[in-house]
């Protein structure tokens, strides 16, 4: 039953209220408290009074109803001891303590109130005969005081134990997930986390004991200190790698970030430790150091390579000019007497075309063996014939037709690069058409496809046996004998094109047709950038 001010219109009818249990055996009683109560609000709310005329009526009323602010509870009714058996169902087996109880008795004579308010979730005690209008309502509003407050401490102490449950949770993730420890300023380990156990192979208290027991030099320690000790307190951080090492002699290495902190007075507490295991960081590192340190070696070996063809090539460059030379040389001292001031010049002239010619062929392999460190625009006809002018020799030499299709391009890249690796693709194929009997062709094609350029050579030397292509590429592996290579051409030709020059390298066997015949041949493609 719901009260409001009779002048009020029922449109301003509150929706909420406050929800008061009446148990009393006396009818009159429940008339008299709903005119005592009538038009009380309080917080914009009514109040909505459920009534009970038995113990056993108020049990089931509660039962059904959560949310009852205050019971105005009779103690006998249908026993002496019925209203005080309803305060012990509501704490003990509902678990409601929030719920306010009043009291309210005749025959106070028959009860101990200070031992009633003590052994029964009782908030108040009230004589029947003493509760007056202003006693009634005044009591019904510290009761209702009193409910919402224990229910905003009771959301309050929820919110607090899901907080420490996150607090808890996320302690333990840091406990088992991050490297970290404390140090005083007595070098005493106060804290250290599962998670350093786990990386060290050791127990809390053998790190505890002796933290640093894991560096790789126990000479470390004091260079560790001296590191602590230099934490300026402004910025209050220092970093720094460590290596150590476990009791199976495994290494693994340590990044440490530590900072001192200090209480609100600013007196030092400890040093606080956070790590990372950057083991798998250094193992990279190392691998890619010693990966840098073999290129060089390959690099070296294949200038040296390179440079023992080149005195070979330059050998046979020269043979031809040093022939004419000495031709030139014999007939004028032979004819010197015979010879008027213009044959003589045009003898001399002549030498000096020969020498000129030698000249420049040091100038092209001096320029091949020198690392271009800039880039440079230049184009690629001009980087092909230089290639072929080096060459040269070895197609007339083993009867070999190459045949060019050659756009003209030009590209900003490292000129003397890329004729290495042309130079070490072109090699590759000649070797190839050694055994070949009948013609032999070598084709390279240039073209510009969108911004890059597609280059592409291959020969008719029957293609490269299926078990060994996929491994061309690799350092020291040759189907070749040791006399005639060691098995780093083509490894460093991909070096040069994928590392120096951006670009991509491929090879395939190819099956094709040329002026009406059939051939198959190893196909290297290189893709490179313009610029």
């Amino acid at each position: 039953m719901v009260f409001f001010d009779k002048k009020s219109s029922a449109t301003t009818v509150l929706k909420k209220t406050y929800k008061i249990l009446l148990v009393d055996d006396e009818k009159d009683i429940h008339s008299l408290s709903k005119i005592v109560l009538n038009n009380f609000t309080y917080k914009n709310k009514n109040l909505e009074i459920l009534n009970a005329y038995s113990g056993k009526e108020a049990k089931k009323i509660l039962a059904d109803t959560k949310d009852i602010v205050l019971i105005l509870l009779d103690v006998v009714m249908e026993s002496d001891d019925a209203g005080l058996l309803v305060v012990k169902y509501l704490r003990e087996e509902l678990k409601n303590d929030f719920t306010q109880v009043i009291l309210r008795t005749g025959v106070a004579g028959k009860l101990a109130q200070m031992e009633v308010l003590h052994n029964y979730g009782i908030n108040d005690y009230k004589e029947k005969t003493n509760f007056n209008t202003l006693s009634l309502r005044t009591s019904v509003l510290t009761a209702i005081r009193s409910y919402e407050n224990l229910k905003a401490l009771d959301e309050k102490n929820e919110k607090i134990s899901k907080l420490n449950l996150r607090l808890a949770n996320l302690l333990s993730n840091f406990d088992e997930n991050v490297l970290s420890c404390q140090i005083n300023e007595e070098r005493e380990i106060i804290a250290v986390s599962k998670c350093f156990c786990i990386l060290a192979a050791l127990k809390q208290e053998e790190l505890k004991k002796d933290i640093f027991q894991i560096l790789k030099k126990k000479d470390q320690e004091e260079g560790f200190y001296k590191k602590i000790k230099t934490i300026d307190k402004e910025k209050n951080t220092f970093i720094f790698e460590q290596e150590n090492i476990r009791k199976d002699a495994s290494v693994f290495y340590i990044k440490w970030k530590i900072s001192a902190k200090f209480d609100d007075k600013n007196v030092f507490l400890y040093y606080l430790c956070l790590c990372e295991d950057i083991t798998n960081k250094k193992e990279v590192e190392i691998a890619n150091d010693e990966i840098h340190r073999k290129n060089i070696i390959l690099s070296q070996q294949s200038k040296k390579s390179a440079m023992g063809e080149m005195i070979g090539n330059i050998a046979h460059q020269w043979r031809q000019p040093l022939n004419n030379v000495s031709l030139l040389i014999h007939y004028l001292r032979d004819n010197c007497l015979n010879l008027n001031h213009k044959e003589i010049e045009e003898n001399v002239d002549n030498c000096k075309i020969q020498l000129s010619y030698m000249s420049k062929t040091i100038d092209d392999f001096s320029d091949f063996l020198k690392p271009t460190k800039k880039k440079s625009s230049f184009s690629f006809k001009d980087v092909f014939l230089k290639v072929f002018n080096i060459t040269s020799f070895k197609y007339d030499k083993k009867d070999i037709t190459v045949i060019q299709n050659i756009d003209d391009i030009r590209m900003n890249s490292y000129e003397n690069e890329l004729i290495q690796a042309l130079i070490n693709l072109l090699n590759n194929a000649i070797d190839a058409l050694r055994e070949i009997k009948g013609k032999r062709f070598i084709f390279v094609d240039v073209i510009k496809k969108e911004k890059k350029i597609i280059i592409k050579i291959k020969d008719n030397a029957k293609g490269i046996k299926k078990e060994v292509l996929n491994r061309v590429f690799e350092a020291y592996f040759t189907t070749k004998g040791e006399k005639d290579g060691i098995g780093i051409g083509l490894y460093m030709t991909q070096e040069v094109i994928e590392n120096k020059l951006q670009g991509n390298i491929t090879v395939v066997n190819e099956s094709y047709t040329y002026e009406d015949k059939n051939y198959t041949g190893a196909l290297f493609t290189i893709t490179l950038p313009l610029s």
